[in-house]
């Protein structure tokens, strides 16, 4: 009998952790709980350009705004530098963090918060340009057709 009580106490305790274990996974501090957060890419081909891999940039992020959970993340060419921008939501607060790591050299570039107000405006002016970018494409199509 003695040969089980340390089997029982092993089972029990893997029991125990279980919970805490899918407690973890769903309060996840990259993306919220989701399975997966796609990097959007300003122009087609610029995550290919980077050298630092997504997962060093937002350990870098992260290390910035260490209670945020990233709701958005993105590769864009700004001020003549390829960034990783990564909007991170911290519980309690309004708006968002937006933090930039070089994705050439992972140095944190800056970070700025974005009010409830400045996030709309931005979100409203991504989908009016991709609207943008997807008529011009799709007018290049057309003449390719002709």
């Amino acid at each position: 009998m003695r040969k089980s009580t340390p089997v029982i106490g092993l089972a029990m305790l893997a029991l125990a952790l279980v919970p805490a274990m899918g407690a973890f996974a769903t309060d996840s501090p990259v993306h919220g709980g989701k399975k997966s957060l796609k990097l959007s890419e300003e122009r087609p081909g610029l995550a290919k350009k980077a050298l630092i891999p997504l997962k060093q940039a937002r350990a870098t992020a992260m290390s910035k705004v260490p209670k945020g959970v990233i709701r958005a993340q993105e590769i864009e060419e700004e001020n003549g530098r390829l960034i990783y921008s990564f909007d991170l939501k911290v519980k309690g607060i309004a708006g968002i963090e937006e933090v930039n790591v070089n994705a050439m050299s992972g140095d944190f570039v800056n970070s700025e918060h974005e009010g409830a107000g400045a996030e709309a405006k931005e979100k409203a002016a991504d989908k009016a340009e991709a609207k943008t970018d997807a008529a011009e494409s799709g007018a290049s199509e057309e003449n390719g057709k002709k």
